[in-house]
């Protein structure tokens, strides 16, 4: 035995306790049903949609945190002192930038398709890379600079130099470890510390800029 089920509407949206997703960061919102019979099987038909969008706020703070973090984290490093140190908290960081974009690639990329504009917080994301790569490549470079031995003295001009951004940079202003005895002179182990003074006001400089472009780079992408 077949029955036949009528639909009727009362004219208003469908409604749907949205605190239980509004707790989890969604929105829920419906549309008003609407009664119609198929002309073929003179079936009755009630057709309705819900909405449900993701919250704003929620989302942004999730997508936003991580980059905040790791470059906040890369700002930071020269405040660690030696430029060995400085390397060890880069790699970190670049470690923690492609977990990030390992997140972003799950949570932002099946919802692209076939879009072909870059969303901005990948954007920034992949220039942020690109800089903390660029700066662990000046750093090591600085770093395997200063650690070769040399029986000459920097330059006068260089020398000076390197004494005032040392003393007035007071985050660049740190004196490596005393270099090892041995049967050279103390002249020539002035003039080593002289380089690796050289070399880290150097460095200083170059963070500086990359830090600047860095932060540059954020405003114009965003």
């Amino acid at each position: 035995m077949q029955g036949e089920v009528d639909f009727t509407t009362s004219g208003q949206a469908v409604f749907t306790d949205s605190k239980y997703f509004r707790n989890y960061g969604w929105y829920v919102s419906g549309t008003i049903p609407s009664h119609r019979i198929m002309p073929d099987s003179q079936v009755s038909q009630l057709g309705f949609c819900i909405n449900l969008q993701r919250s704003t706020n929620s989302l942004r703070i999730e997508m936003s945190l991580p980059s905040t973090v790791t470059s906040t984290l890369f700002l930071l490093t020269p405040l660690l002192g030696e430029i060995h140190i400085q390397i060890i908290n880069k790699m970190f960081v670049l470690f923690l930038q492609f977990l990030t974009l390992q997140l972003y690639s799950t949570r932002i990329t099946p919802h692209l398709g076939s879009v072909a504009a870059t969303p901005k917080i990948l954007q920034f994301l992949q220039f942020a890379i690109i800089i903390n790569t660029l700066s662990i490549s000046v750093s090591i470079l600085l770093w395997m600079c200063s650690k070769i031995r040399r029986n000459l003295p920097p330059w006068n001009w260089l020398i000076r130099i390197s004494e005032v951004i040392n003393r007035c940079v007071c985050v660049f202003n740190f004196t490596e470890r005393t270099l090892p005895s041995n049967n050279k002179s103390s002249t020539i182990n002035n003039y080593q510390e002289d380089w690796i003074n050289a070399f880290m006001a150097l460095h200083g400089i170059a963070v500086c800029i990359l830090s600047l472009i860095f932060i540059f780079g954020y405003l114009i992408i965003s």
